[in-house]
């Protein structure tokens, strides 16, 4: 089944974790997966990719919100928190207002000259998604069915 993902009623959170080791991601999203929970988040889909200095992980939800509550919620699932700070920031006091705040590098040149690329971790993507969904294919299905209406009354597919 193809799922129903609309930027107007979903948020893609943007994580950032540098200088972490595999089983240690999976330790510290298993222990922050409330805060979607806390906040009746559900997460639609997930991406992980390795990076360089450690893990970038791309979590779509079910819910449009607000910038500073995305840099919030991504703080409280464990990304970088000085680039969460710097984003909060850059939201708060905007210089370019248009421009987007919330990125990752997919591909980044490092002062020495090395290129670093997303490398797509399709097994660690699976681990983490059903580790965020608590594996409640029900719910997701019902919230997928629910947007589903929701575009249809809004006139967008």
């Amino acid at each position: 089944m193809k799922k129903i993902i609309n930027e107007r009623t979903t948020t893609i959170l943007k994580l950032d974790f540098d200088n972490i080791k595999e089983p240690t991601l999976i330790k510290t999203i298993k222990q922050r997966k409330g805060a979607l929970w806390f906040f009746k988040y559900i997460p639609l889909e997930t991406k992980v990719f390795k990076t360089n200095h450690g893990f970038h992980i791309y979590i779509t939800i079910n819910k449009f919100i607000p910038n500073k509550d995305t840099v919030f919620l991504q703080a409280c699932l464990g990304s970088d928190i000085y680039r969460e700070c710097y984003y909060w920031k850059r939201i708060k006091y905007p210089i370019l207002p248009r421009k987007e705040w919330n990125i990752l590098f997919q591909k980044k040149e490092y002062a020495n000259g090395t290129i670093g690329k997303e490398k797509y971790m399709p097994q660690l993507t699976k681990t983490i998604h059903k580790i965020l969904t608590n594996n409640r294919k029900k719910t997701i299905k019902n919230t997928e069915r629910r947007l589903k209406q929701k575009n249809k009354q809004n006139g967008t597919n």
